[in-house]
């Protein structure tokens, strides 16, 4: 198992990615493939390593690529952010309420569940791909002290010939220095001709590079075992270079009858080698191989139309991802309101008069805290992870750290003397509380993730707006005593809310960041009402079937930027008191 450090920010959503974008380039080429089918093998082997390659190639690479090589421009559209701000959180979260807290925690445990259910995952991966490399590596040190222990005999075409003892087929070794081994006993075997014809197949495979192509795909094997399509390609991949292989011998005039008895007879007298580490006679559909030899190997040459699809296809997968990247096209802009920020000179300046800080007891999903308006705070057993999020104004799945420090519980008891706190006092206490008695560390990263435009559906917008007589009384109440929003199962409420702070409820039940997309002005009241995912009786709609009916509202899915906390260090064993 991985040790107690989180998965990278990003990681699992970036690997989801990345493997269904590169099976929609697998299914893309298996339709060139058969589309193909009547033309030369060379071109459906070219076709296919390019699918292997799309796995060691994210399109985020191109992307990348695109937007490293696009002319600097400092102009931009009216309206419109500059790039800098695109890549800053667009996720509005305010200083967490009672109620935010709450949603908070389901998140941390969702975040928690899906965590262990990445490092399981990891570990099996890990385990896979140890298999598969050991597999490759055994087969390759075989066939290296082979190659080792044979006499070389002479050239063919410049290529060193070497004659070994045992019963393996005839085939070419060697990716970067090539050399063709030949059974001891083949001249005995087969006639001169047939030799001739083995040959002619072998310098193909040498010209080819082939066994260069099949070590590239062995790297997406061993990497991405666990994917069907690897499979695939690799099989797909050996039919089509010996087929391209018989195309050639055949066409450079050797025999037909003779070429397919040659074959014959190595598959009868030897044993076919591993076909990723050496480029042997016998690979691939031998019964298919032999019926198109005999059959002429007739192939058609690409008409001006499928030259025109071959074309199409290589912009979708390649020129598309770089004219995204040259273009700088994200999709949706930041917001314009304040982000998180980290603590500046003197934000620490607010704090406790007496704090204690104490290990829970009990273990997890019963956190609970006082609400605003004393001089008491207490907090009852709460994850380090949803304590720093308090601290910092973002949601707890953002907080990425090791979670054997991170998910320990603890208990705070603190005063502020005769001073009564509000909701906007809370946040630079606890940043104060994480530094003196936990000495944390943090900084600020910012990534795209998968998430949801908030858009007006069809119809126009069905939302009530706040009863507040101007923006400053609107203001207040989320600055006063906490902003009275609720997010419990099914339902979400807010008054007196921005477009900006709705896009932040809805994000707890869509499971995902929200960013407002609306171009609404205003504060409004919302009441929503859906059914939960588990709740199959229910008579309400489903989430996203309520945001549109009962707002008028539309969540698009969306790349989004947003802010990560990361932490750099932190004391599991916290100065306890004050």
């Amino acid at each position: 198992m991985i040790n107690g450090e989180s998965i990278p920010v990003g990681l699992e959503q970036g690997t989801l990615n990345h493997l269904w974008q590169s099976t929609v380039v697998v299914l893309l080429v298996w339709i060139l493939t058969a589309t193909f089918r009547s033309n030369r093998a060379s071109l459906r082997y070219a076709l296919w390593m390019t699918a292997s390659a799309k796995f060691l190639l994210p399109f985020s690479l191109l992307i990348a690529i695109g937007h490293a090589i696009r002319p600097i421009s400092t102009a931009t559209a009216p309206g419109t952010p500059v790039s800098s701000a695109l890549w800053h959180s667009v996720q509005p979260y305010t200083l967490p309420t009672v109620t935010d807290t709450a949603a908070s925690l389901v998140t941390t445990h969702a975040h928690r569940t899906t965590e262990h259910l990445w490092r399981f995952a990891f570990s099996l991966w890990i385990a896979g791909a140890l298999v598969m490399l050991l597999s490759w590596l055994r087969n390759w040190l075989s066939l290296r002290a082979i190659a080792r222990r044979a006499r070389p005999i002479g050239e063919v075409a410049g290529v060193p010939l070497l004659q070994c003892e045992g019963s393996i087929e005839p085939g070419v070794f060697g990716a970067i220095r090539p050399r063709i081994l030949i059974p001891k006993d083949l001249l005995e075997r087969i006639s001169m001709q047939e030799l001739e014809a083995i040959y002619a197949h072998e310098l193909c495979h040498v010209r080819r590079r082939d066994n260069l192509s099949a070590a590239l795909h062995a790297i997406v094997h061993i990497l991405f075992w666990f994917h069907p399509a690897v499979w695939l390609i690799r099989a797909r991949l050996i039919d089509e270079r010996e087929r391209a292989c018989d195309e050639h011998v055949v066409t450079e005039g050797s025999d037909a009858e003779i070429y397919a008895m040659s074959i014959l007879n190595v598959c009868r007298f030897y044993v076919e080698a591993p076909a990723q580490a050496m480029a042997g006679v016998s690979g691939g559909s031998l019964k298919h191989r032999i019926e198109r030899i005999l059959d002429g190997l007739s192939h058609r040459e690409l008409t001006r139309a499928r030259k025109l699809t071959l074309a199409a296809a290589v912009v979708c997968v390649i020129g598309l991802p770089l004219t995204a990247g040259l273009m700088n096209i994200h999709s949706v802009h930041a917001q314009t309101e304040q982000e998180p920020s980290l603590p500046g000179a003197g934000d620490h300046a607010k704090a406790f008069d007496v704090a204690t800080v104490r290990p829970s007891h009990l273990t997890s999903g019963c956190a609970s805290m006082l609400p605003p308006g004393s001089t008491h705070y207490s907090v009852t057993c709460m994850d380090l992870r949803v304590l720093i999020a308090m601290a910092y104004g973002v949601n707890s799945h953002r907080v990425d750290g090791p979670s054997k420090e991170l998910d320990r519980y603890y208990d705070i008891n603190a005063s502020t003397g005769n001073h009564p706190w509000q909701q906007t006092d809370i946040a630079p206490m606890l940043q104060t509380l994480l530094a003196e008695r936990f000495h944390l560390k943090v900084h600020i990263i910012e990534r795209p993730v998968d998430g949801f435009a908030m858009v007006v559906a069809k119809g126009g917008p069905r939302l009530k707006q706040t009863s507040a007589a101007n923006v400053n009384e609107a203001q207040a109440i989320h600055a006063g005593q906490g902003a009275p929003n609720f997010i419990a199962r099914g339902m979400v409420q807010g008054t007196a809310a921005s477009l900006r702070q709705i896009a932040s409820l809805l994000s707890f039940p869509a499971g995902a960041p929200v960013v407002d997309h609306t171009g609404l002005q205003g504060f409004y009241d919302v009441s929503l009402h859906f059914a939960p995912d588990d709740d199959k009786d229910s008579d309400q709609p489903g989430f996203f079937s309520a945001v549109e009916e009962q707002l008028g509202l539309k969540l698009q899915p969306a790349k989004v930027p947003a802010t990560f906390l990361v932490v750099d260090h932190v004391d599991a064993n916290p100065s306890l008191d004050q």
